[in-house]
């Protein structure tokens, strides 16, 4: 044959007519693999071109390969509500197989974000509010901040906090109450 690779596809047994043009065989190289993940919809726009990808499955435990997004599908599948991500992966010893079910964690380039764990967000009217330590002991002030993703129990802050302003964790529910109740003081 002038490929080599490996055969993945075998449509032919010893001593069998053919026909001309029949597929007898599929060779591949399998020394760099296309690794195909799902990415969900909310995460879509995160999702670019020559992002890092790390690759696991729990066939081969404490092994890890790395890869590239290479090409990512524009189209959501209506059913699953995803989109298709590329990541191109090299395969040394070949051991990872065609079909085979991975983990991929997909690296996303982004510039530094503030978070701040939902729990301190307080919704008031069409605001979002968390509440800060004001300059007197023991009192605090909303501040009105902009959300972006939210992703299980943290969120992004998009405006109205800067890296290292403290908030209220605990407690922000019981102190918006009192806020509403006295009219804008706690």
């Amino acid at each position: 044959s002038p490929s080599a690779g490996t055969i993945i596809k075998r449509a032919v047994n010893r001593g069998q007519n053919v026909d001309a043009g029949t597929e007898l065989v599929v060779i591949a190289d399998l020394s760099t693999v296309w690794v195909i993940a799902d990415v969900y919809e909310r995460d879509m726009t995160a999702v670019t071109r020559g992002a890092s990808a790390r690759v696991t499955t729990t066939a081969l435990p404490g092994r890890t390969w790395t890869g590239r997004v290479t090409y990512v599908d524009p189209q959501v599948d209506p059913a699953t509500r995803t989109l298709k991500a590329r990541v191109e992966v090299t395969n040394p010893g070949l051991a990872l197989k065609p079909g085979q079910l991975v983990d991929v964690a997909l690296g996303v380039a982004a510039a530094p974000s503030v978070l701040v764990p939902v729990t301190a967000i307080q919704q008031m009217g069409e605001q979002r509010l968390v509440f800060v330590p004001s300059g007197a002991a023991g009192r605090f002030e909303p501040r009105a901040v902009t959300i972006g993703r939210i992703s299980g129990q943290v969120a992004e802050v998009l405006s109205g906090l800067a890296a290292g302003d403290r908030v209220v964790i605990e407690g922000a529910f019981a102190l918006k109450a009192e806020y509403e109740r006295t009219g804008g003081t706690v």
